[in-house]
């Protein structure tokens, strides 16, 4: 700005913006009711211009009908003639002539330009609300800033993979403080004055273009950037400028700063298919966001203007000048002294260790892609698909089932899968095997398993239901029906027991006696009114878990419980939208329906946490907070299962051979159990 030549209204009109934006601030802070006060003015003045406008158009229909009488009798007379004047006017004499020009008074051009003025803000206000309601509200903001978005391509009915924005979030009390100012320096240096538009930027973009003949560009906010990441393609279209600049005033309306800052540095674009700061920083410097130095920090936030121009990796030294000049930008803001830039350029490059591996989503893709065409009938084009899968969870489930395999490769086992379910059902993690490029099986929602001892649980709260009690006696004795004759794992009997010790310990015997005693009929209605649509075997066999399904129907019905006994539906798409920020889809929250009720749920979880500290899943135990869960084999050991719940999420973890052969003694108190301990404790930790 400097350099350019002067301009007598280019001061005026940074006041008059900076006074815009004045008043803005003042407008957000008021309140909602301030905010419908103005609204209320706003339509009285309408109304008052709208009377006005009636007024006048009654003024000239009078004007009209005067000058038609004027006309009848110089026509018929030749003469004018007033009411009340006794003499007549001279004749006039028509005669053709071209019209002259009139020149209108500066009171009236004032007038003119005044109503124009306010028949324009009526017909933008009118739009800006339009706008302001249909584009994305607060709490479709806060999940796609942290959604793992699939970039789709529908073309009839075939889906094709685009992209994938699969960012590992990190917050930024984790990251060093001269991180999100380094982009703060050469990105926005106003960030904490504006309230999403920067005038002085706009009014700088704008007088670039003018006076030395560039593209209009440039000028965009952190909030700006951070919509147009979130929402719109690259389009320069006018009407995605208007959209994004409203929608980046809404996020200032409804976020903090600091808030703001979060979703842009955990979703900023920094090439190759990376998106975030923490996949960014593995990426480019094997290291954690948490661990970057002073000058690789300068490298990610130089890096956004142009990933591809100044990727760190294809283009060193361009990258290390750009990377000088937001030290130099830091140090002009106060950010650091000239002796830390120094120090920054002198120390350099610190590569770490770590290696960045892409999120594995493969198997979960493949799952939502036909309800995506559902969803998507009657649409073609690109799309941004909001889904529930969480890119650090589903990282650690599949690293630690393939880490896991290897341990018990030797124990004649080649296949396992992990999922983990939010407490309203949302798929935070799909693992449906161990590489989805040698099997595209997807054993968390195609293979058909035994859940074994896994589904006693729902055998022991129906009877729970039916006033049994934890200190209810049972006999855990031989028992035989129609020839065939159960064995509880360790072939011993412990004669009377209680139903909790019963449980804890999954004993056979024990388990069919009470199917015995409420009834192989209402122990299928129970299972039918917790979800379970599948059709389970009408003997006595259903008490060790006979019968087949899917992980994803077992793990829906412990979801249930971690859900204190209100229904749960597995969803994996959170909305979508097109590329010009249309809302396409968004998914509805359903009424909650309680399927179990509060004293039963109580008492089956008591029983759940006991199994996992004292009883068959101690191999799950870790840390302080109860942890709830069940395991299973099936006969021959041909499935190992555990399932289990935390007050945030439950996970099911599966362990066996696709052609259904036998592994070497697995239990689902063994690997099973172990796995799902290492998988939680990284997904629960800080």
């Amino acid at each position: 700005m400097d350099n350019l030549p002067p301009h007598p209204q280019i001061k005026e009109i940074l006041e008059q913006l900076e006074g815009m934006q004045h008043r803005f601030l003042q407008w957000r802070q008021s309140g909602q009711d301030e905010i419908l006060a103005i609204q209320k003015d706003v339509q009285d003045l309408f109304t008052r211009i709208e009377h006005t406008q009636n007024n006048q158009t009654h003024f000239q229909e009078q004007w009209q009908e005067a000058l038609i009488r004027l006309r009848e009798q110089v026509e018929t007379t030749g003469q004018v003639i007033f009411e009340g004047s006794p003499t007549p006017i001279s004749p006039v004499v028509v005669t053709p002539s071209l019209p002259k020009k009139r020149h209108l008074s500066g009171c009236m051009v004032i007038f003119l330009s005044l109503v124009m003025v306010i028949l324009g803000l009526h017909e933008g206000y009118k739009k800006f609300l339009e706008l302001w309601d249909a584009l994305p509200n607060q709490e479709q903001i806060e999940v796609t800033s942290q959604a793992h978005q699939l970039m789709i391509n529908k073309n009839k009915e075939t889906i094709e993979e685009l992209a994938v924005v699969n960012a590992v979030h990190v917050s930024l009390d984790h990251l060093p403080p001269y991180l999100p100012q380094a982009f703060i320096a050469i990105e926005d240096q106003r960030f904490y004055e504006h309230s999403g538009l920067d005038p002085m930027g706009m009014v700088s973009s704008l007088v670039r273009a003018l006076w030395q003949g560039r593209r209009l560009g440039g000028g965009s906010t952190i909030s700006q950037q951070t919509v147009k990441n979130l929402f719109f393609s690259s389009s320069r279209s006018l009407m995605r400028k208007l959209k994004e600049s409203i929608l980046s005033l809404k996020l200032e309306y409804y976020f903090t700063k600091k808030e703001i800052l979060y979703m842009y540095l955990n979703n900023a674009y920094f090439g190759d298919n990376i998106y975030g700061i923490e996949a960014a920083s593995l990426n480019y410097f094997a290291k954690h966001a948490s661990d970057l130095n002073l000058l690789e920090s300068a490298l990610l936030a130089g890096a956004v203007k142009g990933p591809n121009y100044y990727n760190p990796q294809k283009h060193p030294d361009r990258s290390q000048m750009r990377a000088r000049l937001v030290l130099e930008k830091m140090e002009e803001q106060g950010f650091i002294t000239p002796q830390r830039k120094e120090k920054a350029l002198k120390i350099g490059i610190e590569k770490g260790q770590l290696t960045w591996q892409p999120i594995q989503h493969h198997y979960f893709r493949d799952w939502i892609i036909p309800e995506l065409v559902g969803i998507l009938k009657g649409y073609e084009g690109h799309f941004r698909v909001m889904t529930t899968l969480d890119s650090k969870i589903q990282h650690e489930a599949h690293t630690t089932l393939v880490g896991q395999l290897r341990k018990a490769k030797s124990r004649q086992v080649t296949q396992g899968a992990i999922l983990t379910l939010a407490r309203d059902g949302a798929v935070l993690a799909m693992q449906g095997g161990v590489d989805f490029s040698e099997s595209q099986l997807n054993r968390c929602t195609q293979s058909i398993r035994s859940p074994g001892s896994t589904l006693k649980t729902f055998l022991y709260l129906t009877a729970l239901e039916k006033g049994m009690t934890k200190n209810t006696i049972l006999d855990d004795s031989p028992v035989e029906i129609d020839e065939w004759m159960p064995n509880n794992f360790d072939n011993e009997y412990l004669g009377e027991i209680s139903l909790e010790q019963a449980f804890i310990q999954s004993r056979n015997t024990v388990a069919v006696k009470v199917l015995q005693e409420i009834g192989i009929e209402a122990y299928q209605e129970r299972l039918r009114r917790l979800g379970l649509e599948r059709q389970m075997p009408a003997n006595f066999t259903l008490a060790l878990g006979t019968g087949d399904m899917t992980m994803l129907e077992l793990a829906t019905l412990y979801a249930t419980l971690a859900n204190e006994g209100f229904m749960v539906t597995p969803y994996a798409i959170r909305g979508i939208l097109d590329m010009q920020g249309e809302l396409i889809y968004w998914r509805d929250v359903p009424e909650p329906k309680r399927l179990v009720e509060e004293k039963s749920i109580k008492q089956i979880k008591e029983l759940l946490e006991k199994v996992v500290r004292s009883g068959t899943g101690r191999r799950a135990l870790f840390g302080k907070k109860p942890i709830y869960g069940k395991t299973g084999t099936s006969q021959g050991f041909r499935d190992a299962w555990f399932v289990g719940f935390t007050n945030r999420v439950t996970t099911a973890v599966w362990l066996g051979n696709d052609d259904n052969s036998p592994m070497d003694a697995i239990t689902g108190g063994s690997f099973p159990a172990a796995i799902w301990r290492t998988f939680m404790e990284k997904i629960t930790s800080p």
